[in-house]
């Protein structure tokens, strides 16, 4: 297996930082370690040593590097005397890249460990490093809630006693700018694939990082300050009735921040948001790696812990 996500996550970590999650990692298996700092390393990044249950010392050099920039025979060569030099048991290259054929044929000669990114991706899964992984790389851990004005507009038209689409859009549109914190609001071509319209069409976009810090009865307020001269048919309407419709929808298209979800609820949102490339299944096989990833999820754990885990879980699986 690729195992792509967590390659991705792991060649994320800004170099420096690399070092030092390479070093937690160690920490893990009992070691002692220490980053060397810059221009005092002599090709060493990580010092790694331990008592216990015997007296070890191993030197890393760690090389955080895209996939398309291999490690080649000459770093091994350079780095191969470093073992003697300063008296370690082990010397070992770690990257999030991988070698040349060249490369590993010199390690093996010379006694080099080497750890390219498909063996640190196993090694994280497999001796479960992602609460590690997770503090160090940038995941994306919140919703990103995303509203469709215009649809919701339609709905909310339909459903109620307002009256202008268009109107009831700038409405939204309008208390999404206002309240606090600022979402960014944007336009993204739709194909509006079961409407007479042709081609695409320009749909305005409101997104959230995370659960807004407001309600659908909020929300629901705000428009019926103003829905007076919206309303269709009736006068006698009773905002009650509208407050509760303009909720129910506005209900169903704001999830609830992912700390406060369930394990279904996150198993549905990952499925929706991992990268389809990166895994295939959760465009193969949607409802089976959604129900895959529910029995995954742990809700003890956070949510970036569980979004690594459940996208190593389903590369494997698929």
């Amino acid at each position: 297996m690729t195992s792509e996500f967590l390659k991705e996550k792991l060649r994320s970590i800004p170099p420096d930082e690399f070092e030092q999650f390479v070093a937690d990692v160690w920490a893990q298996y009992g070691y002692q370690t220490e980053v060397t700092p810059p221009g005092k390393d002599r090709g060493v990044d990580v010092w790694a040593s331990r008592e216990f249950p015997y007296p070890r010392t191993e030197v890393i050099q760690v090389k955080r590097y895209a996939q398309e920039n291999p490690v080649s025979s000459p770093d091994v060569q350079q780095y191969s005397a470093l073992r003697k030099q300063e008296n370690a048991d082990l010397a070992l290259i770690v990257t999030t890249s991988r070698f040349t054929s060249e490369a590993k044929e010199i390690a093996s000669d010379l006694g080099v460990e080497i750890l390219d990114a498909h063996r640190l991706v196993a090694t994280v899964s497999t001796d479960n490093h992602y609460r590690l992984l997770a503090e160090y790389a940038p995941i994306n851990d919140t919703a990103g809630h995303r509203l469709s004005l215009e649809p919701m507009a339609d709905e909310l038209v339909e459903s109620t006693g307002l009256e202008d689409p268009v109107a009831v859009r700038d409405l939204l549109y309008s208390f999404f700018d206002s309240h606090p914190p600022k979402p960014s609001i944007g336009k993204q071509a739709t194909l509006h694939a079961f409407t007479k319209q042709d081609g695409w069409d320009q749909t305005t976009r409101v997104r959230w990082d995370s659960k807004p810090s407001l309600s659908a009865p909020e929300i629901a307020d705000a428009l019926l300050r103003d829905a007076d001269q919206f309303k269709r048919g009736s006068p006698t309407t009773k905002n009650v009735a509208l407050r509760a419709a303009i909720s129910k929808i506005l209900d169903e298209q704001i999830r609830p921040s992912p700390a406060e979800m369930s394990a279904s609820e996150l198993a549905e949102w990952f499925i929706e948001t991992f990268d389809e490339e990166q895994i295939p299944a959760v465009l193969e096989y949607p409802t089976d790696a959604c129900e895959s990833a529910e029995k995954i999820i742990d809700t003890t754990d956070s949510v970036a812990v569980n979004r690594l885990r459940v996208a190593e879980k389903l590369e494997q699986a698929y």
